[in-house]
């Protein structure tokens, strides 16, 4: 049997990487991409320095390899590359290493077949086809295990004591309800136009930011002059027509000239805005962490 790999590009991957290490960030790749044990013992550790905000550098790395690995990495630093192909040998690599995957899927199905049902082995194959295209892969568990993994998150809640076991949206009864926002949950909202669908996603977004989780608002339809005023609002507690009319300095309201200086401390974050003209995005990156649990206006 044929093995899908290409040993030339999985070296050249780990000497561009080794080159500049911020391209492991932009790869995407894993260690089951690489078919060479020895290169996937090397990715791993180069991987491992990277999270770690270390160098890539070879006396580092040797730390983490042993003598045969090492000697492998310091041929593959003797070689020339240049990263210019650096996008087309990671797709190369990701195509090898999803056809070996198929490969041993195929193979495992047709090795049990006798062994399976029809309903098993098709169940099989597709939870192994859907880790293929999606990247995430289905496991089947027994029901012990499940009412182990069970037992052990109602332990874990009995320790929370009433607290929050997901990200909240700043609304008790609702938090009451949903214990907040859960993960791998996804949460649509939908209402009729101009009933607050807009505030109230804004404001579970600052709540969660002020309590610590990172969040990001993102519109394709408001500019950015509509949503950094619906921010200022949130944030100030000033309503959002004096912003727009800009009133609350003409009339001499220095509370609410107050609230806006607050709010313009409070929401230093940069703006990213899309490439497209014509799809008019944005986005604005929320800050977390920030006066935790402070409300500085009664």
């Amino acid at each position: 049997m044929i093995i899908p790999r290409s040993p030339e590009i999985e070296r050249a991957v780990i000497g561009q990487i080794l080159m500049e290490p911020r391209l492991l960030k932009k790869a995407g790749l894993r260690e089951a991409d690489f078919e060479e044990m020895a290169l996937r013992r090397i990715f791993r550790a180069m991987e491992g320095l990277f999270h770690k905000g270390q160098g890539l550098d070879l006396p580092l790395l040797s730390d983490h390899l042993t003598g045969e690995d090492f000697q492998t990495l310091n041929q593959i630093s003797s070689e020339a590359f240049t990263c210019e192909n650096f996008p087309l040998h990671t797709s190369r690599l990701k195509e090898f290493s999803a056809k070996r995957k198929l490969q041993n899927i195929c193979a495992e199905g047709a090795g049990k077949i006798h062994e399976r049902s029809l309903e098993e082995s098709l169940l099989k194959v597709k939870a192994g086809l859907s880790e293929i295209m999606t990247g995430q892969g289905a496991d089947s568990i027994t029901g012990a295990e499940m009412a182990a993994h069970g037992w052990k998150a109602i332990e874990e809640r009995a320790k929370r004591r009433g607290k929050l076991s997901g990200v909240p949206c700043g609304l008790r009864s609702l938090d009451d309800h949903l214990d907040g926002f859960q993960p791998s949950e996804l949460s649509i909202i939908a209402a009729r136009p101009s009933v607050g669908k807009t505030a109230f996603s804004l404001h579970c977004l600052l709540t969660a930011a002020q309590a610590g989780y990172p969040g990001a608002f993102l519109s394709l339809e408001m500019g950015r002059d509509q949503i950094e005023s619906r921010l200022h609002s949130n944030l100030s507690g000033v309503p959002l027509w004096k912003i727009r009319k800009g009133i609350f300095e003409a009339r001499g309201m220095g509370e609410d000239n107050g609230r806006i200086k607050y709010s313009k401390r409070s929401s230093h974050s940069p703006y990213f805005r899309g490439q497209e003209p014509e799809r008019r995005y944005f986005s604005h990156h929320l800050p977390c962490g920030k006066r935790r649990g402070q409300n500085p206006f009664p």
